[in-house]
């Protein structure tokens, strides 16, 4: 019987630990797609800012 014990321990255990990498790599994985999206709108703002500023230059 000890050995079922310490087999169900060590599955219990394996199975908490695989669950909390999936959890942890869900997270990352949701927060790398969430910064993509804020980087896109980051990148073209500070282009339009560009822009804008050479088409002042250019113009005076």
């Amino acid at each position: 019987m000890k050995g079922a014990a310490d087999y169900a321990t060590g599955l219990a255990s394996n199975t908490l630990t695989q669950q909390q990498q999936i959890f942890s790599a869900n997270q990352q994985n949701a927060y790398n797609k969430l910064m993509g999206g804020a980087s896109l709108g980051e990148n073209a703002a500070a282009q339009s800012g560009t822009l804008g500023t050479s088409f002042v230059n250019q113009a005076t």
